[in-house]
């Protein structure tokens, strides 16, 4: 990765305008196994997500665009259950819900708790 390359990353964008090792200098590439951080992105990306170098800025822009608008599709597909189905179900018995409030110092720490704690829901409580 270089100085000035265009990237794609997830949902995000952009040119590399800086790029800081762990020790916060600047740095001109990085190679693989090198971490560093990348200024110049239209947003933070997701933790896991690749960096992937694109040829020109208009292509990067279209890419991440359409994965926005399929991520925007399939969120809307999910089926909305509303608070009165919620309360339905719990008068009727079928459904205990575990409410839990989650903080975590960073965006990868609480993608792992909330999924092993949405493996742990079962037919009789959802969590």
């Amino acid at each position: 990765l270089h100085k000035g390359d265009v990237v794609l990353s997830g949902l995000e964008h952009g040119r590399v305008r800086a790029m800081l090792n762990e020790n916060g200098q600047s740095v001109g590439d990085a190679g693989p196994s090198i971490p560093v951080e990348v200024l110049g992105l239209s947003g933070t990306p997701k933790a896991g997500d690749e960096v992937i170098a694109v040829a020109d800025e208009r292509k990067a822009r279209e890419i991440a665009l359409f994965r926005q608008t399929k991520q925007r599709e399939e969120q809307s597909k999910k089926p909305a259950i509303s608070l009165d189905d919620i309360s339905k179900q719990f008068e009727a018995g079928q459904t205990n819900i575990l409410n839990v409030v989650l903080k975590a110092d960073v965006q990868g720490s609480a993608e792992a708790i909330v999924d092993a704690l949405t493996r742990l829901s079962t037919d009789e409580v959802r969590v």
